[in-house]
């Protein structure tokens, strides 16, 4: 804002005055600056004076502020660490080290001298910002990229909330009760970390399971936490047999596999609170009547045999086909890992179920000891027909429904946790060998019609040209309990169309059924279709008899659970909205659904205080849990908010309370066009001596759990609070034996690296994007939305354009574990939205809290000139101003929904030489 410019603009004055130049900028004059000078006429017509201004947005420069306590480098002023900032994730310092490049806020001495910064020119007196040489500022001069220090109002955007923002921590039911809940969880999490008796046992964590009848019946959008391991592969095949001329009854064999998968980076506690073992429960309802025919042109009959009749459990109304999956309680369910489960325990003779599967350790189920009834099989009741050669035919399509519950058998309880309904099957028809080459005749020794289904994973999406292989997690959300099962479920989900689901039948192990036909499986003959070992299946690697399954990179965790205070609002987007997207809080999507997540970003922030706290908790020298939040009044956090707990949840009123007594540090302003500063600000994440868990390469002996450390510089993790826990990811093989291997690591281990050259490529790229637009973002909605449909948001369209000029994000194996530059032919493609895929949300959950569409620090330079009644100079002064808007209101009464006008405090003032200029 400059003298001048509020009049006409085809009408500005035409002569300037010099407000910025080589004393303030130095000699390059694109650094300069000049404002339209205003004339002040004397009684006679004369000019007796000119004056100019010029007001610095102080916001849109990287910020000098000074670094919370645990991110100092002097050990005395380390505070307490149970909430520290890199715990979370979280900046809270911007990255000074990209643009001065001898500084380092773990090791400089200068790191804590930083808030007692109050210009340009003492910063450069410090010894790590003396030498302009290794000085890094996007062709910038110091004065316009820097900032002594950059605070800012906890201010709204949104019209209906009085002019600031809620906290979340105090007051999260004004999200939804649930959303309450988890933040109760997560304060539990943190606190029972603290005191954790060893850093094993704080680094790792176990979540209670949590399903359907816990959380009870969802709607559309809304908000839950379901907790889970997923089915994600399931094969059933049947054989009905005529074993001899002695029987008189025809008999039924069964082969069985399925495998549950931990999505989560969290492992699943799989005992009660009294230690009790718990287990899974597999409830199979409308399995076909199957009937046998005579295989020749008489067409001889057998009766219908019901196959929940004969399968299911008589105790149950439906006569579910019933098994039970008994744990390993020797091995935890560890993030991101699959078990599964093998063969079933009927033998020779009639039995209904419940059956309890009989491995857990590797996929045999070729043997006779894995095969419900054995080689006999089971006594249907229904007699025989005389024929040599036989096949199956029923009558009208099934709607095969599948319901798994967890089972405590020492409490005898039973809770329902998801329901996968209904999978709409075509009538089974088993053909005649001489009319088609992929039919059977009566081959015993093999399972003859059966059903195979698998949850859709990355190679089930591999041609899409938009999302490559990450179609899946577009589309759906796996931890969905109820997920939509439309009658074409066999097709690729397409919510909007109504079409498809997260699962499909197949064949071959992988291969996608062109119809839900009960598949010709079996193991043997002219075209075996039951392959064990498809490694290419990023859930499903385990090798048969050779057990790879407890190898660490087979681990793939997709979605967090907090186990920290939430301190950044994009590190909730791990969040389930029932049927709608995943990922959806920070990235453009988040505006799709029930609920309009990018509002948020307007409205909320975390103190991470919480409502089950005590005063006392809080050390009033270490300032507010959040880091990035400064006490502007300098009350103890104990005493900055009033009625904290007497106060409901979802008083919106009292939410407003501690944004009218707190500033953030470092405040940003996103409109910035500052290379320089978007460099030190997208570099502010960086770890030092970071502690992880450093699981063994055989994750199946964890006898040798040890905790390791790092150091590295400019990252984002998309596991903000658990990548201690998935930081150890080895490299996946290409090959496991002849079979290709899905690569995993970027699913293991949610954190990106970034050099220098990339940082300052996706600044310039930020930049010129927000000049193109041409006009300011005016809320951070509009800013993390996007610009034009299907193109993404700004922030969006940067990342694809320097991270993934060919369409697709690669990962680098040696850089992002060693921070050395891997040769160019291990370097692979990434799939989107895993992991590893950089998203808007990942940087919003490092950043975010920072940024804000506009700035609360302004510095004003004024010039004035006067002149004798001759025209000549007589005398000329400058006076720079330095103001902050603060929490305080000019008007207080106004009523919640009415914006309130910030007062601006006067912070420093001084006069300049003209040398100073």
């Amino acid at each position: 804002l400059v003298s001048g410019v509020a009049g006409d603009p085809s009408n500005l004055p035409t002569k300037t005055m010099q407000l910025v130049g080589t004393g303030s900028a130095g000699t390059d004059t694109t650094q300069h600056v000049y404002a339209p000078t205003l004339e002040v006429f004397d009684l006679n017509g004369n000019v007796s004076d000119e004056v100019a201004w010029w007001i610095s947005d102080e916001g849109v420069k990287a910020s000098l502020g000074k670094l919370p306590l645990n991110l100092r480098a002097n050990p005395s002023f380390i505070a307490d660490t149970s909430m520290p900032a890199l715990s979370t994730m979280l900046s809270s310092s911007q990255g000074l080290e990209d643009l001065f490049t001898d500084y380092d806020r773990f090791t400089s001495n200068d790191a804590q001298n930083l808030e007692r910064v109050t210009s340009i020119e003492q910063l450069i007196g410090q010894n790590d910002f003396k030498d302009d040489a290794q000085w890094d500022l996007s062709s910038e001069n110091e004065f316009h990229a820097v900032t002594p220090y950059s605070l800012g109002v906890l201010a709204s955007a949104s019209k209906d909330s009085g002019g600031l923002m809620q906290d979340l921590s105090l007051f999260p039911k004004l999200i939804s009760s649930e959303f309450e809940t988890i933040i109760e969880r997560a304060a539990a999490s943190a606190d029972a970390k603290s005191t954790a008796p060893t850093s094993i046992e704080a680094l790792r964590q176990f979540e209670d399971i949590r399903g359907l009848d816990e959380l009870g019946t969802l709607t559309d959008g809304e908000l839950a936490t379901p907790i889970t391991p997923i089915l994600s592969n399931i094969m059933m095949a049947f054989t009905v047999r005529s074993p001899s001329a002695s029987d008189p009854n025809l008999f039924l064999r069964m082969r069985f596999f399925c495998e549950f998968w931990n999505p989560y980076t969290s492992g699943l506690r799989m005992t009660d609170s009294n230690g009790n073992e718990l287990d899974l429960e597999l409830e199979i309802l409308n399995l076909p009547d199957d009937i046998v025919v005579k295989n020749s042109s008489s067409g001889t009959e057998s009766g219908p045999i019901n196959m929940n009749t004969v399968l299911g459990d008589p105790s149950k109304p439906d006569q579910a086909l019933t098994i039970l999956l008994k744990n390993a309680s020797d091995r935890d369910w560890l993030p991101g890992q699959s078990k599964n489960w093998t063969g079933v325990n009927a033998g020779v003779g009639s039995g209904n179920s419940p059956y309890e599967s009989i491995t857990i350790d590797n996929k045999d189920w070729d043997s006779e000891h894995s095969t419900l009834g054995g080689l006999k099989g089971i006594d249907t009741g229904v007699p025989r027909i005389p024929a040599s050669s036989i096949r199956h035919f029923s009558l009208g399509q099934d709607n095969l429904s599948i319901n798994v519950y967890l089972i405590n058998e020492t409490e005898g309880t039973r809770s329902l946790l998801f329901e996968l309904s209904e999978m709409q099957y075509e009538a089974v028809a088993t053909l005649n060998p001489s009319v088609s080459t992929d039919s059977f005749a009566n081959a015993h020794s093999s399972a003859t019609f059966g059903y195979h289904i698998q949850l859709r994973g990355p190679h089930h999406s591999a041609n899409d040209l938009e999302y490559p292989r990450g179609l899946w997690l577009h589309d759906h959300d796996p931890r969905n309990p109820t997920p939509n099962f439309n009658d074409s479920w066999f097709l690729d989900n397409d919510p909007d169309y109504n079409e498809g689901s997260a699962y499909l039948p197949v064949a071959s192990g992988h291969s996608p059924l062109a119809t839900p036909e009960p598949h010709s499986l079996h193991e043997f003959g002219r075209n075996p279709t039951i392959d064990s070992d498809v490694f290419r299946r990023l859930l499903d690697r385990s090798s048969g008899s050779n057990s790879s399954f407890n190898k660490l990179w087979q681990d793939a965790p997709l979605f967090e659970l907090p186990r920290e205070r939430p301190l950044s609002l994009a590190s909730l987007q791990h969040l389930y909205f029932h049927n709608e997207r995943p990922f959806k809080v920070g990235n453009s999507w988040g505006d799709q659904g029930a609920i309009n997540t990018l509002s948020w970003f307007d409205r909320y922030y975390f103190s991470g205080l919480n409502r089950i706290d005590t005063p006392a908790d809080y050390n009033s020298e270490s300032g507010l849990p959040n880091p990035t939040l400064l006490s502007y009044q300098f009350e103890a956090p104990s005493t900055a908010i009033t009625n904290w707990q007497a106060a409901s949840s979802d008083d919106a009123t009292q939410s407003l309370e501690l944004a009218q007594k707190a500033v953030v540090m470092n405040r940003f302003n996103l409109n910035s066009t500052s290379v320089a500063a978007w460099k030190a600000v997208l570099g502010g994440l960086r770890i030092n001596e970071w502690e992880y868990l450093d699981y063994p390469e055989e994750t199946e002996d964890l006898s040798t759990l040890t905790v390791s450390e790092d150091s590295r510089a400019r990252m984002f993790s998309r596991f903000s609070q658990s990548l201690s826990e998935t930081y150890k990811a080895p490299q996946t093989p290409a090959f496991e034996g002849p079979e290709p291997v899905a690569p995993s690591a970027y699913y293991r281990r949610g954190a990106r690296y970034f050099d220098a050259d990339e940082m300052e490529d996706l600044s310039l790229e930020i930049v010129r994007l927000i000049k193109d637009k041409g006009a300011p973002f005016q809320s951070m909605e509009e800013f993390l939305s996007e610009q034009t449909t299907g193109n993404g948001s700004l922030l969006e369209q940067a990342i694809a354009t320097v991270l993934a000029p060919s369409g697709r994000q690669q990962w680098d194996h040696q850089w992002e574990t060693e921070g050395t530059r891997g040769p160019a032919t291990e370097i692979i493609d990434i799939d989107h939205f895993s992991p590893g895929f950089l998203t808007q949300a990942d940087v919003m959950t490092a950043i975010g809290p920072m940024l804000a569409p506009r700035s609360d620090t302004f510095k004003i330079r004024a010039r004035g000139e006067s002149f004798s009644p001759q025209g000549s100079p007589t005398g000329s002064a400058t006076i720079e101003a330095t103001l902050q808007r603060t929490p305080e209101a000019i008007d207080s009464t106004l009523p919640i929904d009415q914006p309130t006008e910030r007062k601006l405090k006067l912070i420093s003032m001084r006069w300049l030489s003209d040398d100073e200029l």
